[in-house]
């Protein structure tokens, strides 16, 4: 089920609104340079918008046990989704602990049917690194979730593991709703197309 274009406006405008969407030249992990930044990590500042996007998160899931998230992003985007949703949570480390129990997974996933979500995804490498996880624990895993698709491939690589992937706002949406709005320029908004153009091609 998707998102109300409304509901998708309304969040757009709220993590524009509180900084986490810029405008520029940013330079990727990866080494490529983008023409803008997404940065939820700062959602944890702001608990009200994170529990409206827990709640949204929530409205699309169904028939699932439990809920795991990515560290760090998903962690406390899977805890609000968690408390919002009673739905028992468990979240995956990107390594192994060096002391006490040496585990990769926290929470009881074994045959359990568990949803991985993250609060965003370009390649999916994060979101497959998850799954592997949760599955190596003999954990049921074919769906993911994301505030933020970036259209990078992740979509694609996901389905080679037979999980699919659903957000609620792709960055083809942000930019349009963004332009929509008046928020980008016109050198913003092409350079955007652009950038996206040249991923999907």
């Amino acid at each position: 089920m998707k998102l109300k274009e409304q509901k998708k406006r309304e969040l757009v405008l709220a993590i524009y609104n509180h900084e986490m969407v810029q405008f520029g030249s940013f330079k990727l992990t990866s080494g490529k340079v983008s023409p803008y930044y997404i940065n939820l990590r700062k959602l944890i500042s702001f608990p009200r918008l994170m529990k409206r996007i827990a709640k949204l998160m929530v409205s699309q899931m169904e028939g699932f046990d439990v809920v795991a998230g990515i560290a760090t992003g998903g962690i406390p985007l899977s805890s609000f989704i968690s408390a919002v949703g009673e739905i028992p949570g468990a979240y995956i480390r990107k390594e192994e602990k060096a002391h006490g129990i040496s585990k990769t997974v926290e929470g009881d996933v074994e045959k359990k049917n568990v949803l991985v979500v993250d609060d965003v995804t370009t390649t999916g490498g994060s979101l497959i690194y998850g799954v592997k996880a949760l599955r190596e624990n003999n954990a049921i895993v074919k769906h993911t979730l994301v505030i933020v698709d970036r259209e990078e491939g992740a979509s694609e690589r996901l389905k080679d593991h037979s999980v699919t992937l659903q957000a609620l706002l792709t960055i083809s949406e942000i930019m349009e709703i963004l332009n929509k709005e008046n928020l980008l320029t016109r050198e913003e908004y092409q350079a955007l197309k652009n950038y996206l153009s040249n991923k999907k091609s």
